[in-house]
């Protein structure tokens, strides 16, 4: 399973970018802590017509971490591009995939910067480059 919860948001952009119904804070803030009470701290957000206009996700974010939440998957981060579906893909992927990802590394990490001051440790990324580890952030796929 891809989810525990999921939480609509209410709130409405039209095509353009415009708002035709504002974020309901309040609402949301009260999900996001019951969520946050019941242990999850990971989450996707995506929304419609946010690749014109990101304003609510980001608004989103801003509340998830305030309850918090420790990572958060923006489509409009991660996906900037006019289609909910695969926006809403990327975002779940991301959000899945970075905790277990993130824990990975640093188990590998920790032990080889004990041994070896001078052997740093490099990942491969999927452009075939080699990059020192994160600090993770999230990028995009366009």
């Amino acid at each position: 399973m891809h989810y525990a919860a999921v939480c609509e948001v209410s709130e409405r952009l039209a095509a353009d970018g415009s708002v035709i119904a504002g974020l309901d804070e309040a609402a949301l803030r009260a999900h996001a802590l019951g969520l946050v009470e019941s242990g999850l701290v990971t989450a996707a957000v995506s929304l419609l017509h946010s690749d014109i206009q990101p304003a609510h996700e980001l608004a989103v974010e801003k509340i998830l971490r305030e309850c918090g939440f420790q990572h958060v998957s923006l489509s409009s981060r991660l996906a900037p591009f006019i289609r909910i579906l695969p926006r809403a893909q990327s975002a779940v992927a991301n959000a899945y995939l970075t905790g277990p990802v993130e824990q990975f590394i640093r188990d590998v990490a920790t032990p080889i910067a004990e041994g070896h001051d001078t052997v740093p440790l490099s990942l491969m990324t999927s452009a075939a480059a080699w990059s020192p580890p994160p600090p993770f952030s999230q990028r995009t796929c366009c």
